[in-house]
């Protein structure tokens, strides 16, 4: 992990805003690659809706896209709470770092529930495949997405026993991306940056550079080490598939 404290202004701002990872920079590669991903997908979905083709064989998007949000969503509050974390099984705190991140830069109902959102939303759709539903004294909250038109708000609304949080998934990626473009401006302008900066390079650093999972000798993994080296043993590249 990055010495943080050792590094000048310049060289915090420049590992945040100007040094190449891959072929953009850090941040870049959250709002071109990450973000941009989840935007290539919505546009494949406009596409497919605007032009009205039918195939039996094709989803819409619904379970797909808050998948790719929230997993944005992870990895961004990740880096804004400057969780160091390596270790998945413990001491890795999502939900606080996701809630502190929605009650900062996400619209006023939204962020009136950051632990529905999440635990319905990720936790649900991540291990179940479905939204999480809730029950209290009664009442129901219930999730629900759709896709048909850009244009529709996404709304609470209440039928009968049950408050419906109902999303246009389109709507929740550009929360999303919203959100991502105030942080970068605190990051980078705000009166918390130097803070900011500090939680961002120890937290991507940390990932970074530092994690790799030892392989002990009862490990299952070893196996498999050992399954890898025995079929490149006369060759430098073989097929994964074949």
């Amino acid at each position: 992990m990055k010495d943080v404290d050792g590094m000048t202004e310049v060289e915090k701002y420049n590992y945040i805003f100007k040094e190449p990872f891959g072929d953009v920079t850090r941040f870049k590669w959250i709002t071109n690659r990450l973000l941009g991903d989840i935007k290539t997908f919505l546009k494949g979905i406009e596409y497919y809706i605007i032009t009205g083709k039918t195939d039996s064989s094709l989803g819409g998007g619904n379970l797909s896209v808050p998948i790719l949000v929230t997993t944005a969503l992870e990895f961004v509050s990740r880096l804004y709470a400057g969780d160091t974390g390596l270790d998945f099984s413990s001491g890795y705190t999502s939900k606080d770092n996701v809630n502190a991140f929605i009650e900062d830069f996400f619209p006023k109902n939204s962020k009136s529930i950051p632990q529905i959102f999440w635990d319905g939303i990720r936790n649900g759709l991540h291990h179940n495949f479905v939204p999480k539903a809730f029950e209290y004294q009664g009442k129901s909250v219930k999730f629900r997405f759709y896709v048909e038109d850009r244009r529709v708000k996404s709304k609470i609304e209440k039928e009968g026993s049950t408050i419906w949080i109902s999303i246009n998934v389109f709507e929740l990626y550009e929360i999303l991306e919203k959100a991502v473009n105030d942080y970068r401006h605190e990051l980078e302008l705000g009166s918390k940056k130097t803070e900011l900066q500090k939680k961002f390079i120890e937290a991507w650093s940390s990932i970074e550079e530092d994690f790799r999972r030892p392989i002990s000798q009862n490990s299952p993994y070893r196996t498999e080490v050992e399954n890898l080296e025995r079929v490149l043993t006369s060759n430098t590249s073989v097929p994964l598939f074949d």
